[in-house]
């Protein structure tokens, strides 16, 4: 919104310029129309090209898990080597692995276990079925590309453990995300984008559809738009979805509002 701000007006100045331009000359001397439209479109092209440079990037808005990769408690249940529990893009050009150590994350406390190959050993498999909703495993492991067979790799891995129907907002995701910019617009008008960082705001679906634990997790450099957006999740006009387990039971399930410059 106001990249196409700082475009508009541009846009206005340069042709109030150009029309001025254009009848002081008719007054001093001919000029050709062909010379005068060439002078126009570059001046039009250099000055955008600058407002693009000076506005910065548009903030980010997305709601999901902590990590992009993410597995439920079902599919943890059935993992027996590491290919099931990592991407299959990520797998694909992967000739095998060695050193694997599989880390459980739960709520900074940290619990890992060691094998050394794909197939999970009793103890990883024991490791990954202590997982519970809203914790988080890291994947850490060598391996060996199929296209580069003399290279000994690293792969670094997060993986986030998601009910088996995942929470989602009652009218639906694009209501949401236009609710949150259309209500944070005055907000980010007043900012510099250029300087914003990646924002979270941590927050739990309860098993009644109502939004609990809200709290900023990360700013995003501008405490007003930090206090903005919190207000704006807790806020929001309609409940949620709740998420449900394997049973189709109703349970509680932790997102992240990322908000800002897009990041980690």
């Amino acid at each position: 919104m106001k990249t196409m701000l700082f475009i508009i007006g541009a846009l206005s100045i340069t042709m109030s310029v150009v029309a001025l331009r254009s009848t002081n000359m008719e007054l001093c001397k001919k000029v050709p129309a062909e010379t005068t439209n060439q002078v126009a479109f570059k001046f039009n092209y250099d000055l955008l090209n600058l407002l693009k440079d000076h506005v910065g990037p548009e903030p980010f808005y997305r709601i999901d898990n902590r990590f992009v990769t993410a597995v439920n408690r079902q599919q943890l249940h059935t993992a027996y080597s590491l290919r099931d529990l990592l991407p299959t893009d990520v797998c694909t050009a992967i000739e095998s692995f060695q050193g694997v150590t599989i880390s459980l994350l739960d709520k900074g406390i940290e619990l890992r276990e060691t094998g050394f190959g794909e197939v999970l050993t009793p103890a990883q498999k024991q490791l990954v079925l202590r997982a519970d909703y809203a914790d988080n495993i890291r994947v850490e492991a060598n391996y060996t590309d199929k296209n580069k067979a003399d290279d000994h790799l690293n792969l670094v891995y997060y993986i986030s453990i998601t009910p088996e129907q995942q929470a989602t907002y009652s009218k639906g995701h694009v209501v949401l995300m236009n609710y949150l910019k259309k209500n944070s617009e005055d907000e980010v008008l007043r900012l510099h984008p250029d300087q914003l960082q990646p924002g979270k705001v941590l927050f739990t679906v309860t098993k009644v559809g109502t939004v609990a634990n809200a709290h900023i997790e990360e700013s995003c450099g501008f405490k007003t738009l930090d206090k903005t957006m919190l207000q704006l999740i807790m806020a929001a006009p309609e409940k949620w979805n709740p998420a449900q387990n394997a049973l189709g039971e109703p349970i509680e399930q932790e997102l992240v509002f990322f908000f800002g410059r897009e990041g980690c």
